[in-house]
């Protein structure tokens, strides 16, 4: 898919609400109307719209998608409010969907909200979609809804290190997002084509599916329609008392008979990859998007070069786009080093780098090597980042063996670890 991301113009504006109003319209499963787009038209006239920040996607010339993004406060006990920045609603045409236009969308307004020196995002969204941009629930950070609330759809990201730190409080968005009437919304909407109301499947189509404590912890939410359980995350509903993941995989199937897709997003897979092109390709796009730790263009065009004949190990996606990768260098019948290692930053303490390292061992271990080794920076120079490389090699197993103070050069002094794989190499004891 050749998508082109611009930013909105006037012409565009009936075009955009449009759309929205189509990407939308699922919701009337669970509500009485759709007002999102009248939302976004409202969001262009308020002071704390962001031109900058508000794009669209073209595919052939047509626009399929949409993001918009204002301005927002954190408000804390007693003190001053601190700007932040909220979005949405995100949207794309139905028959677009689930082909990487908003996760492209998403994937580039944050990287240009960081360009343009903001800190933050905290809005409202469905929390088994966003963590994949980085998104954490926003009472980690110390935050909660205006009314004091939290809940797993109340999500924020750092857009710098420490963009949140010692920001606590109430968060409170623009007036618009809750200042649109049933009438008004009624009023605005036929400017559009009229549409039939979406059939509401009553809750009972699910509940005749479950076992009985599962029912019971379902009944227990007080719903009327099987389209309003989308509002709660997968990790909600299986905290009820009586859910399993066989009841999870039964809901999963009735939200999706009735077009919707819930639940955590798929796992990334790790996967090795033969094609030297590939693990080239692979490696210069993730180091490039990290330059606190691959800042220096000689070392990363010498790992893009090196990694062609190296072991490699990479994580997709469900769309395929890699998010992380490792490769590995065979010193020796006893010895491996993981050469480079890479994950995607919004990936960060998601786990990918865990199973990278577990499939690197694999691989030591499949052919016969006993000990895996590591260089990074040593905590003699101060790097935040690095103190996290540490922290993790130490987690994963990797213990200090010795410091290279010149290795590298004399101010990037060079910490070598190993980690001891178990077993013996046929040829230990010779």
């Amino acid at each position: 898919m050749n998508l082109n991301i611009r930013l909105e113009t006037p012409a565009d504006h009936h075009s955009v609400e449009a759309l929205t109003r189509e990407a939308f319209w699922i919701d009337a499963d669970s509500q009485p109307y759709t007002n999102e787009h009248l939302l976004v038209h409202k969001l262009r006239q308020s002071p704390n719209f962001i031109p900058e920040l508000d794009y669209v996607a073209e595919l052939d010339g047509r626009i399929v998608g949409h993001i918009i993004y204002t301005k927002a406060e954190i408000v804390p006990e007693g003190g001053p409010a601190c700007e932040t920045l909220t979005f949405g609603p995100l949207s794309v045409l139905p028959e677009c969907q689930n082909q990487g236009v908003g996760r492209a969308l998403m994937t580039f307004t944050i990287a240009e909200a960081r360009r343009l020196g903001y800190t933050s995002i905290v809005f409202f969204g469905h929390p088994d979609y966003y963590p994949r941009f980085g998104f954490r629930r926003a009472a980690e950070f110390g935050l909660t809804a205006w009314d004091g609330q939290t809940f797993d759809a109340f999500m924020a990201v750092e857009l710098t290190d420490g963009g949140l730190a010692g920001v606590q409080g109430r968060f409170r968005e623009d007036p618009a997002f809750s200042a649109m009437t049933a009438e008004e919304t009624a009023a605005f909407d036929k400017q559009f084509p009229p549409k039939a109301p979406r059939e509401k499947t009553p809750i009972g189509a699910l509940l005749t599916r479950l076992e009985p404590a599962a029912r019971a912890a379902v009944e227990s939410l007080g719903l009327e329609y099987v389209g309003e359980i989308h509002r709660l995350s997968e990790r909600e509903v299986s905290r009820l008392p009586g859910v399993d993941g066989r009841a999870l995989d039964v809901i999963r199937a009735v939200l999706k008979e009735n077009g919707r897709i819930w639940g955590r997003a798929p796992a990334h897979t790790v996967k090795e990859v033969r094609s030297a092109g590939m693990k080239s390709d692979i490696c210069n796009i993730i180091l490039r998007a990290l330059p606190d730790w691959f800042g220096i263009e000689e070392s990363l065009v010498s790992y893009v070069r090196e990694v062609r004949d190296m072991p490699f190990f990479a994580a997709f996606d469900g769309s395929g786009d890699a998010h992380g990768f490792a490769a590995l260098k065979f010193h020796n019948e006893y010895t491996a080093e993981v050469y480079v290692m890479g994950v995607l930053k919004p990936y960060h303490r998601h786990g990918l780098g865990w199973r990278l390292m577990d499939r690197c061992v694999e691989e030591c271990r499949r052919t016969g090597r006993v000990f895996l080794t590591v260089k990074t920076l040593d905590q003699s120079r101060a790097d935040e980042g690095y103190d996290k490389t540490r922290r993790f090699y130490h987690a994963m197993g990797f213990r200090p063996l010795e410091v290279f103070p010149t290795l590298w050069d004399e101010n990037n002094p060079c910490l070598f670890m190993v980690k001891y794989l178990g077993g013996e190499n046929e040829h230990a004891n010779r």
